[in-house]
Order: structure tokens, then C-alpha cells, then sequence
């Protein structure tokens, strides 16, 4: 035996030895079964002949199975069996995709440790010839994000590479593509992304590709089965057709040079399709199947090495890789070769700050490729697929990852496997006890509201403010029923008992719906607080007393604020905080009297994440529309908001109100966490948002509210259904079902509206209905889901539905006129894109909370 081979055999046996030893099948978890039915079903649904699941959870390997077949049966095997072989744990698969991020995104983030470049570099000052054709402005990273407004890949339909491997005609072809869209402006997946990336890693570290990721990551990690397999440095057991590699079996001994890989691999891997790259006169490899080179037909066009696929790999070694990012990601021990910082830039947004969807250096975190995280796994878990059938999803705050390699398109013409990955992920999140929605702990640790951080340290943050104020601080609290902290006790007792020298409660105000947020009427009156005798001032005594004034303000140093907002623009908490700015920033230029105001955030409640609707029109600023180009949802905490509205709110001398501002942070959040999984307690934020679902439709049943339908006040379900008497519900609900709205169902109902004092729409009455049931809330749209029911009324009832009245909270007039003109509910949100790019932009200077814990 070889050196070479002596090398790869103890390789073999030490992966094995290790997984056995990491396999504790006594202590897994209860709830894995659920991961056997659904690979079960998915086996006998024809998505895939066979793979591997690998789970691991706080540093342990908790699930490691083997299903299926690895080679069809019918298919010819290595020793030219025609019979099925059963798959195995260490079976070795076509990474496909993954190479981006477990190759190419990692050198270049070593690179970058090593001040090779900087991400903002147009890719052009390292590679010239990629200036061509208007891409000179491209950046490292636009390119590392799929923002580069490049096509998704180079040309195939003429035969180059196929009779032999040609990599600089596809590094050629890449570097004279041209772009389909302006740089930074859209998402699109792009292998010449990465094709140019991987030209970078060789271009700055001097190295071929593959040497550089073996020699720099895969050895560094003790990930030895995992490597490219270049088609020049096959050594024995193999015969070149074409650009294809096929297997020879061989009883002849080779003496392999180093650098080479032995051809012996090739049983052990998992075949993937046959060849259908053109036709047999000019592919020599034609409609065989490919087994031992990659399938991705750009790379292997190449040699088999490129930097968006290419690397082969093995359940276990894809698990060493994730564990011992995640181990570093959260500053334990670790061998990942890079530092903690550098990681994070590979793992947290770092697109274009205006663009909508996420992607991290190489990794995906929310775009419509991010189906693997499964339904409970938050916004800033992050991960990648390949196409093969290969997947990997992180997720930092819980320390886990799940990892499902297959050979789905074996041997050809299956259904996708995409809704396989996330049904997994949703598994593995479920036996883990892991983001459970009304769990009364949260994963990953306490979340403190900024009234629970005051006091863990022992309202230390607001030293700072005593100081500005000779150390005494008189202070105001704008508040309702949600202002408690996490043990049920309310933030006026909390400030009134402080044992802070100097603070001083004096007064409350209370904002729509009262001091107990149980009032759902105007006119409420100023009144006393029974528990503390603390004055109540209402904000909603009137339409004037909404904005607070001076006498009220003149003998207080600060407001507090301490509300669960909703994260809507008509939801009128945010309007409230911005009176209060604008009040703040007045004492200081008409009265030179400093007013701070001071946030005690909470979570965001439809997870901080989302950013959609219609911009609100100039000239129309109002209690449920603070500010014009505002959109429906905003994706912010209260505190958040507050910024945003300090940094771009003009006051009347035609500057930003820049009021003094501070904000107690929520600790231990992060976005992505949808407040059911918080681990704090329900209040209801308004009268009628009881539940999280009614929070999660609100989003879109909101631009809906004053228009001539009911949206369910005054029912069991307020918010979560909709109706008229002028409607045919099974005749809606099979509209809307038709527009396949995959994150919702539709069913007909009835609503049944009570006679009560408040006489909502339709009170005393008992009309048609449509209740909105989510299927996937991390993926909603909401306010896309509000249009759709708009147009779909306008569609189904023209007559009856009053539009224009509906424009009193969607606020777009060029929304109402494209519905009124019948256009394509798609259309019309890609027709709010460019604002909401420009908002997103604003936006990311006032965010506070990040997608990592």
C-alpha cells in the first residue's frame, strides 16, 4: 500500500472510530423519531434514493442516521452490479454549492484577516480583466453577497470543456461576462460570483484553489474526507472520458505523488446524475452517470475545481466544520481557522445596506434560498445548500445544526427536496425544545426588557443622566398594562421605589387605550393612579392632547417610556414616541430646558425583522402615520423607532429632531426572535392584538381596517379574520387560495360581530367571513398579504368595497389607483421596492440589535 492510500485508509478509520464515539444514541434527545418518518416519507416519495442526517446540539453529535440507497438499483456500480447500494454514514457526496461557503467564503475571510483586501475593493483593482463590460465598480462585496448584478452563470451551450477540462476558458468566460442588473441593486444567485471569488482566493494567496482549501481550512480541521477531486490529479483506478472521470476497478497498486488523490475514493462516493451536457458527438461523457467528478457541468468543465462547487465531503466532516464554527462564533475553544471577529462578518448581514434580502460572506441568512431553516430556527440562523442535495443550517444562540447530505437529483428527474430540509430543521427544533412559541424560557438565555436591565444593574445606565441634571431627575412615564418586568411587576411601582439617589417619579402619561390598555374608545380622561396616587395625563383626552405640552413638561428632567409597541406605522404607540421627541427637542430651542427621553425597549413582536408596504405619501402625517416614507411594517423595536424618528424627522428650523435620546437596551435579544419566544409574558400591547397571530395578520389586515370591511373587532377573533355582508366567502376564499400565498390558507367563517357599546362595524350581526390561518409566519409578507385582500375584494366586489376609504391607513395613493386599475398584486409590491430600499438604508443607522448573540 502507498504512502497516499496508508493515509486516506487511517483517515477512514479515524472518522470512524470518532463518529461511533460521538453517536450517544442513550442520550439523544426524545422526538428524533419524527426525523425517521420524514425521511421515510420522502424515500417513498421518490425525492431522494437515500442520505444522511446529522444534528448536533451543545457541542454534541445528537442524531447521526444513514437512509436509503446511495446508488440506485438499475444503475451500474464500480464492480458493475446493477443492485442497489445501501447508503452509509460515511458515504462521501458532491458538495455542490456548499464549496461557497466551507471553501471559497472561507479562504477569502482568511485573506481578508491577512489585509489582503478590504470587501468595498472593486474586484477589478485585483483581477483587471474582470473590468470588462461595465463590471469596473463590482466590490468584493457585492460579489460575496450575489449583489453583483451578474448573470447566474457563464454560457453552456457551446461545447467548451467537454472533450477536456478548459478552466481558463470558465475563468475567461466570468471575467468577461456582463451584468443583467446595476451593482448592489438586486439579489440574484450567481456561480460566477463565485467562480470570481474563487479566482481571487488564487490571485491573493498565490495558491491553486484546491491546495489553498485543503492546505488552509480542511487540514487545519481534521476534515479528512473532504477535499476538491481535480480531474488532473486522479491517481489510478480511474479512466478520463471526456471531462469526467470513470471508475476503473483495478487490483494494480499505484504510487501515488503527493498531491494527487487516490482514484480508490471513488466507490465510496455517492453518484449524482447522468451526463446531459449537450449531446454524445461532443461530449465523450454523455448520458453516463457521473460519479467521482462534480456534477455542477460549469466546474466540471473546469478540471472539477472551482470556487462555487467542487468539493466533495462527508456527514461527519461537514459536522467538525459547523461545530467548530459555532465554537468560535461564541469564543469557545475552537480550530476554526479564523478569528471570532472575522467570523461574524461571514455570518451576519452584510449586503448592500438598502437591499432586502440577508446574505453573510458566502453564508445565506434570509433570501428564498433559506427554506433548510425550517420554521422555528430564527432569522440569523444562517446556512447553504447545494444543489446535489446537500444542506447545513447554523444556529449560533442555541448552538446547534443540522445537516442532511443527499444525492436527490440520483439518477435523474426527482421531485425538489427543498421542503424536505426545512421539515427537518422544524423536527430537529421541535425535539430540541428549541424556540418554542409560548415557552416560558427562551433559548439561548434570558431576555431582559430594558426595565428588567435597569434593575440587574442596579439602574446604573442612568448615572449619566443624573449627572446632566445636577443629580436630581424628575421624571415622567409614558406607559400602559405591557410596562411590567418579567416577573409581573409594573415599571411605575419599579421607578416610584428606585434606589437610585436623585430619581424621582412625579407623573404618568398614558397613550390610545388608557393606563390599563383596556379602553377602546376616545375620549379618555387624565385620571389618578390608584396604586402609586401618580397623576395619569391621557394622551387621547382629544386630538390636541396628543402632543404633550410644556406646563407638563416644564418640572420633569426626563420621560420615560416603557410600551410593548406592535411594529406597525398605524399602530399609534410610535406616533406617541414621536410627540414626545418633538416636545423634547421644543423645551431645548424655546425654553432652554433639556428633556431627556429615555426608551425602555422590549422586543420587537413580528421578530425586528421585516421592512414592507407601501411608503406613506407626503402631506398626510398623522396618529397612525407619524412621518411621510414610512412603510406599513418596519422591522424595529420601540427604541429603534425612537432613532429613526430623531435621525430623520425635520423639526421647524428644517434639521433632524435630535432630541436627547437614550435607549435601555433589551438584553440578550436578538432579531430573528418573534416575542412568543422571548420567554416574557403576554400583555395584550391593544384591546384587540390578543394572541400572536393576531399580531403576525395585523400586518396585513391593517390596511384593510378602514375601508368598508370588518377585520374582526368586535369577535373571538379580532385581526384574524375579515368579512362584509356583501361578500361570498367560499367564492373569496377560492380566489384567494388561487394566488398561491404559500405562508397562508384561507377558510370561509362567519363572522359573528357582538352588540356592545364600542359598535364596531357590522355590530349585532352575523356576516360572511374569511378566517386567515398562517402556515409559515417567518416567510409572510404581511402587507404583500393586506394587498392581496384589498385587490381581491376590488376584483371580486368593485361595487361594494369603498378602496379609497382603506387609503386612510395604507397611505399611497399609487397603491389604490394600480388596485383600482386591476394590476397584478406582484407588480404592485415590486412597484414599492425602490422605496422600501431607500427606507431599509435609513433604517440600518438606527438598528441597534444585531442577528448574533
Amino acid at each position: 500500500m502507498t504512502a497516499m492510500r496508508k493515509v486516506f485508509a487511517a483517515a477512514f478509520l479515524f472518522a470512524v472510530s470518532t463518529l461511533s464515539h460521538a453517536q450517544d444514541f442513550s442520550s439523544q434527545p426524545q422526538g428524533f423519531s419524527s426525523i425517521d418518518t420524514l425521511m421515510a416519507d420522502a424515500l417513498k416519495a421518490g425525492q431522494l434514493p437515500g442520505g444522511v442526517v446529522v444534528i448536533g446540539h451543545d457541542e454534541k453529535v445528537v442524531f447521526h442516521k444513514a437512509y436509503g440507497d446511495r446508488k440506485a438499483a438499475g444503475e451500474i456500480g464500480p464492480d458493475g452490479s446493477t443492485a442497489a447500494e445501501p447508503m452509509t454514514e460515511e458515504t462521501i457526496f458532491d458538495m455542490a454549492s456548499l464549496t461557497k461557503c466551507i471553501a471559497t467564503a472561507t479562504a477569502m475571510m482568511q485573506l481578508y484577516e491577512q489585509g489582503k483586501f478590504q470587501f468595498d475593493d472593486p474586484v477589478a483593482k485585483y483581477l483587471p480583466a474582470f473590468a470588462a463590460y461595465g463590471k469596473e465598480k463590482i466590490t468584493i462585496r457585492q460579489v460575496l453577497t450575489h449583489y453583483s448584478g451578474l448573470a447566474p452563470d457563464v454560457s453552456l451551450k457551446d461545447p467548451w470543456g467537454l472533450a477536456a477540462p478548459d478552466k481558463a476558458e470558465g475563468i475567461k468566460r466570468a471575467m468577461e461576462s456582463t451584468p443583467i442588473n446595476p451593482p448592489g441593486a438586486k439579489f440574484v444567485y450567481s456561480d460566477i460570483n463565485f467562480i470570481t471569488a474563487g479566482a481571487l482566493v488564487e490571485k491573493l494567496s498565490g495558491e491553486p484553489l484546491d491546495v489553498y482549501a485543503l492546505k488552509h481550512i480542511f487540514e487545519p480541521l481534521k476534515m479528512t474526507h473532504t477535499r476538491y477531486l481535480p480531474f488532473d490529479k486522479v491517481c489510478g483506478h480511474a479512466k478520463k472520458v471526456g471531462a469526467a472521470l470513470v471508475y476503473e476497478d483495478s487490483k494494480a497498486m499505484y504510487k501515488c505523488a503527493e498531491g494527487t488523490w487516490p482514484g480508490t475514493l471513488i466507490p465510496n462516493i455517492a453518484p449524482t446524475a447522468h451526463d446531459d451536457e449537450l449531446n454524445a458527438q461532443v461530449n465523450p461523457h454523455f448520458d453516463q452517470l457521473i460519479r467521482g467528478s462534480v456534477h455542477d457541468p460549469t466546474t466540471r468543465r473546469m478540471g472539477s475545481v472551482a470556487g462555487h462547487a467542487g468539493v466533495f465531503s462527508t456527514a461527519q466532516d461537514v459536522a467538525i466544520y459547523a461545530q467548530a464554527l459555532l465554537d468560535r462564533l461564541a469564543g469557545r475553544p475552537s480550530a476554526f481557522p479564523l478569528k471570532t471577529e472575522t467570523l461574524k462578518l461571514m455570518a451576519q448581514p452584510e449586503q448592500p445596506s438598502g437591499a432586502k434580502y440577508l446574505r453573510g460572506y458566502g453564508w445565506d441568512i434570509d433570501s428564498p434560498y433559506s427554506r433548510p431553516r425550517g420554521d422555528l430556527f430564527p432569522i440569523g440562523s444562517f446556512g447553504h445548500t447545494g444543489f446535489t442535495g446537500t444542506s447545513l443550517w447554523m444556529d449560533p444562540r442555541s448552538n446547534t445544526y443540522v445537516i442532511l447530505l443527499a444525492n436527490a437529483i440520483h439518477p435523474k428527474g426527482r421531485p425538489p427536496i427543498t421542503p424536505l430540509r426545512g421539515k427537518i430543521a422544524t423536527a430537529t427544533a421541535q425535539a430540541l425544545n428549541l424556540y418554542t412559541p409560548g415557552s416560558k424560557t427562551a433559548t439561548g438565555g434570558e431576555i431582559l426588557p430594558g426595565i428588567d436591565a435597569l434593575e440587574a444593574q442596579n439602574f446604573a445606565q442612568l448615572k449619566p443622566l443624573l449627572a446632566h441634571h445636577d443629580n436630581h431627575l424628575n421624571i415622567g412615564l409614558l406607559t400602559n398594562n405591557t410596562g411590567l418586568d418579567r416577573s409581573g411587576k409594573r415599571t411605575i411601582d419599579i421607578l416610584a421605589h428606585a434606589s437610585l439617589p436623585g430619581l424621582k417619579l412625579t407623573t404618568l402619561f398614558s397613550p390610545e387605550h388608557g393606563i390599563l390598555g383596556a379602553e377602546d374608545r376616545e375620549g379618555i380622561e387624565s385620571s389618578k393612579d390608584k396604586a402609586s396616587g401618580l397623576p395619569v395625563i391621557s394622551l387621547y383626552a382629544s386630538v390636541a392632547a396628543r402632543h404633550p405640552k410644556h406646563e407638563d413638561l416644564a418640572n420633569l428632567d426626563a420621560v420615560f417610556v416603557d410600551l410593548q409597541d406592535a411594529g406597525f406605522r398605524y399602530y399609534t404607540y410610535e406616533a406617541q414616541v414621536g410627540y414626545f421627541l418633538e416636545a423634547a427637542a421644543q423645551e431645548e430651542q424655546q425654553y432652554h430646558h433639556r428633556l431627556d427621553i429615555v426608551i425602555l425597549d422590549r422586543p420587537a413582536m413580528p421578530a425586528g425583522t421585516t421592512v414592507g408596504g407601501p411608503l406613506s405619501d407626503a402631506g398626510h402625517d398623522a396618529y397612525t402615520n407619524y412621518m411621510a416614507g414610512l412603510p406599513s411594517q418596519n422591522g424595529m423595536t420601540l427604541g429603534e423607532v425612537a432613532r429613526y424618528f430623531n435621525q430623520n424627522k425635520l423639526g421647524p428650523n428644517g434639521n433632524p429632531l435630535d432630541a436627547p435620546l437614550t435607549v435601555i437596551r433589551t438584553q440578550n435579544y436578538i432579531r430573528g426572535l418573534w416575542f412568543d419566544q422571548t420567554g416574557l409574558p403576554w400583555q395584550n400591547p391593544s384591546p384587540n392584538l390578543r394572541t400572536m397571530a393576531s399580531v403576525t395578520i395585523y400586518a396585513a389586515l391593517g390596511l384593510v381596517e378602514t375601508s368598508n370591511a370588518s377585520i374582526g373587532r368586535g369577535t373571538d377573533f379580532p385581526f384574524e379574520q375579515f368579512g362584509a355582508p356583501w361578500i361570498k366567502a367560499d367564492e373569496l376564499v377560492a380566489y384567494l387560495n388561487s394566488r398561491k400565498i404559500t405562508q397562508v390558507r384561507f377558510e370561509a367563517t362567519t363572522l359573528k360581530v357582538a352588540e356592545d357599546e364600542h359598535k364596531y362595524p357590522f355590530h349585532g350581526q352575523s356576516v360572511p367571513g374569511v378566517r386567515i390561518v398562517v402556515t409559515d409566519r417567518t416567510r409572510l409578507d404581511g402587507p404583500a398579504l393586506g394587498l392581496e385582500i384589498l385587490a381581491a375584494l376590488h376584483h371580486l366586489y368593485p361595487q361594494q368595497l369603498d378602496l379609497d376609504r382603506a387609503n386612510r391607513l395604507l397611505v399611497n395613493q399609487a397603491t389604490i389607483d394600480a388596485i383600482k386599475a386591476d394590476k397584478d398584486p406582484h407588480d404592485i409590491v415590486a412597484m414599492w421596492e425602490p422605496g422600501l430600499t431607500e427606507f431599509r438604508e435609513k433604517r440600518s443607522k438606527a438598528l441597534i440589535y444585531g442577528y448574533l448573540p
